[in-house]
């Protein structure tokens, strides 16, 4: 199977495709490996990382591919990536869904030693919650609005008021005191893009200069 090109998938394909590539990168093993990749290379902008990344992304690619007529190789990668250029899948809910969750377990930045020994974790999307913090003192408060992820023309942004030195933890707290539903502190991830992918934020990432944030794993209603 693995020596055949498919060219096209259908959405049911599509979509069991980018199930196994979750469940891979979502893997105990791959996750600290990616964690540990991201340490050693603080600049990710380099040739060294880049390729290392990718060797280590091909652990989990090359077994999945063959399973759907793409060969384990970069070719097959750029003819998978050609399949789901085609405009059923593109105008998918699913694919986009499950697509950003798979950029997020990528792209996200790995959490410190000391992050590590407090939530005794390393499986990649937290699915711990986020400490309620009372709020800073002392300083003026701002307007953030969070925007459901992917965008939905029925959802509307939730507006909140935090503190200007509000951490990201803090300000998905202030959500679930908006919304009356703790759920939003083990299911919400605050995140931005950066090009095509989605960076998912820290939950002691500073909230800066920011106003408008997406939120995604929870439905905003």
């Amino acid at each position: 199977v693995g020596s055949q090109v498919q060219q096209t998938l259908t959405l049911e394909q599509a979509i069991e495709l980018q199930q196994e590539l979750l469940r891979g990168f979502s893997d105990e093993s791959f996750v600290k490996q990616l964690a540990d990749l991201k340490r050693a290379h603080p600049d990710k902008g380099s040739t060294k990382f880049k390729n290392e990344r990718q060797k280590l992304l091909m652990t989990v690619q090359s077994k999945v591919l063959p399973k759907f007529g793409f060969e384990g190789s970069l070719s097959g990668i750029m003819r998978m990536m050609q399949a789901f250029s085609a405009p059923h899948l593109v105008a998918s809910e699913e694919i986009t869904r499950v697509g950003t969750a798979i950029n997020y377990i990528l792209e996200a930045e790995p959490p410190s030693v000391d992050e590590q020994k407090h939530d005794g974790s390393a499986a990649g999307i937290d699915a711990n919650p986020v400490e309620v913090a009372e709020p800073a003192k002392q300083h003026k408060n701002v307007q953030v609005s969070l925007v459901q992820y992917p965008e939905k023309e029925e959802s509307s942004p939730l507006e909140l008021e935090v503190a200007e030195t509000a951490t990201m933890g803090e300000v998905l707290a202030a959500a679930a005191k908006a919304l009356g539903n703790d759920a939003v502190l083990k299911q919400g991830r605050l995140v931005r893009k950066q090009g095509v992918s989605l960076v998912g934020f820290g939950r002691n990432d500073p909230l800066g200069k920011r106003r408008r944030i997406f939120l995604m794993g929870f439905e905003l209603k």
